[in-house]
């Protein structure tokens, strides 16, 4: 079953090579720093996406903490939630 995701993040000691690299490791699984309907920007370090599972948001979590570790970044913070209503709003500039 396809589900939204909300993740936000933080790395240790990280630099913005290695928020790049975050970027690209959660883009491979579905998450990407735009809202995926209206493609308005996300608050910084910020993904959302669709993904297919039934896993709990902890599960999910955890696999995208190991993702990070695994192409050798720190994380020190995530959070993680799926969405069955959601909004997204931002100032145009």
């Amino acid at each position: 079953m396809e589900r939204m995701i909300i993740v936000t993040f933080d790395l240790k000691t990280a630099d913005k090579g290695d928020y790049d690299r975050a970027y690209e490791v959660l883009r491979s699984a579905g998450l990407h720093p735009v809202s995926p309907e209206k493609q308005l920007d996300l608050p910084r370090t910020t993904v959302m996406g669709m993904i297919d599972t039934n896993a709990s948001a902890e599960l999910v979590r955890d696999a995208l903490w190991k993702a990070l570790e695994n192409a050798g970044l720190t994380p020190s913070r995530m959070l993680s939630g799926f969405l069955d209503g959601w909004g997204v709003k931002a100032t145009v500039e």
